[in-house]
């Protein structure tokens, strides 16, 4: 890299994170029970209540400010980049005290240039396009019980159906985008389908959860000409020791124990889907541990992309990709009740070769990357600023790497 990156330009663009505290909020409608908003101050719920229940409106931004600093043989000055990130605009609540709702839809990727090197595609130039994020509805029998019916991810592999705004790292890692191309067929992991989940606590010191659901799958990379084929099935189990990761069951979790959980939690899940003219069969295996011990964060999965592709009518050839990821944050307690949290995040593809160094009946490829930073939690993940250095490498192509300031703002 040249070294004109080192210098006043630096200063002046990793100041440009003190511009970024804009408008914002948080499209979490998928939260779907109270005890997620718990850790977070009531005073930041846009929040319509009445007797039986209530409505949230919510709304979130993530703005990056990107330096790119090694890609495709970049051969000018490091190119800097301002854009959203994500966005985020949706309603959730609940009605009756047992059927809750939400909406959300998003409006990633604007503002970006095309040469920008990080995670995440373009918005659309001429018009910043709103796609459906989520829409589902979820009746509660009991804590034990739980019917959720609609459009939203399905329940394999945790840092697939993780929301990005709980991330100790300030980007996902290959487990969720990889998870979800394999499974469903579409980077934004989603599809039409019933879930039946529910946690229970044996004590204060051990409970267990689980999901199943059924989809029906419709992006053509998955589907091929059998519709019987088509649904994919779900299964997840996880154990919590020590301080529960979750008091009430909920489609979402949060990474980060914010220095106040002392609890591990391990899980194990899968997929199948049966055959169809593309694949005999295509499943995931997948097992997960988070650990909030004290300040001490440690999140690490890996998954199994199994997929036995058609050859031909009568022949068929089996692969198992690999995807998994490391995380690790220590959350630093300040007297103004901030939290000033290191992070660092390594994440890996291991793909099998099939006739060359990717897998090229599944387009899983070789690559890794890493990043190391720090995010200062003015109010969790509610509000939280961050700085990090990210690089990688994905096979046959030239390294990557880039710095990125970056601000989150939820409601």
């Amino acid at each position: 890299m040249k070294n004109t990156f080192y210098g006043s330009g630096l200063k002046f663009k990793v100041l440009l994170v003190s511009l970024l505290l804009h408008y914002s909020m948080q499209g979490q409608s998928i939260i779907s029970s109270d005890s997620l908003r718990k850790p977070f101050s009531e005073d930041w719920v846009a929040q319509i209540k009445w007797k039986n229940g209530y409505v949230n409106c919510n709304m979130s931004l993530q703005m990056w400010n990107v330096l790119t600093l090694d890609y495709n043989n970049l051969e000018s000055d490091p190119r800097y980049d301002l854009y959203l990130r994500r966005g985020r605009l949706g309603f959730g609540g609940k009605i009756f005290g047992r059927l809750l709702f939400g909406t959300t839809f998003s409006y990633d990727g604007a503002g970006k240039n095309q040469f920008t090197q990080s995670l995440g595609g373009l918005n659309n130039d001429e018009r910043f396009q709103m796609i459906l994020r989520d829409g589902f509805i979820s009746y509660s029998f009991s804590q034990l019980f739980n019917l959720t019916m609609g459009f939203f991810r399905p329940r394999v592999g945790k840092e697939s159906f993780n929301s990005s705004w709980f991330c100790i790292s300030q980007e996902k890692s290959l487990p969720n985008i990889q998870v979800r191309r394999h499974m469903v067929g579409r980077i934004l992991g989603r599809e039409t389908g019933v879930n039946l989940g529910g946690i229970h606590l044996y004590n204060s010191r051990v409970g267990f959860g689980y999901d199943v659901g059924l989809f029906d799958l419709n992006h053509p990379a998955v589907t091929g000409d059998d519709s019987i084929g088509n649904l994919l099935k779900t299964g997840r189990v996880f154990v919590m020791f020590g301080d529960a990761e979750v008091q009430q069951y909920s489609l979402v979790y949060l990474q980060s124990g914010f220095g106040q959980r002392k609890g591990v939690t391990v899980g194990f899940n899968a997929s199948h889907q049966s055959g169809n003219n593309k694949f005999k069969y295509n499943s995931v295996l997948g097992a997960d541990i988070q650990l909030n011990w004290g300040p001490l964060d440690i999140i690490l999965e890996q998954d199994w992309l199994i997929r036995s592709t058609r050859l031909t009518n009568a022949n068929d050839i089996r692969t198992v990709d690999i995807v998994n990821s490391a995380k690790a944050a220590w959350n630093f307690q300040l007297k103004n009740n901030t939290i000033v949290q290191p992070t660092v995040m390594f994440t890996s593809e291991n793909a099998q070769d099939i006739l060359a160094s990717e897998n090229n009946l599944t387009n899983s490829i070789d690559q890794h990357f890493f990043s190391v930073g720090v995010n200062w939690l003015l109010n969790k993940d509610r509000l939280k600023l961050g700085i990090h250095y990210t690089g990688g490498k994905i096979e046959s192509q030239d390294d990557y790497s880039f710095i990125n300031t970056s601000v989150q703002f939820m409601l």
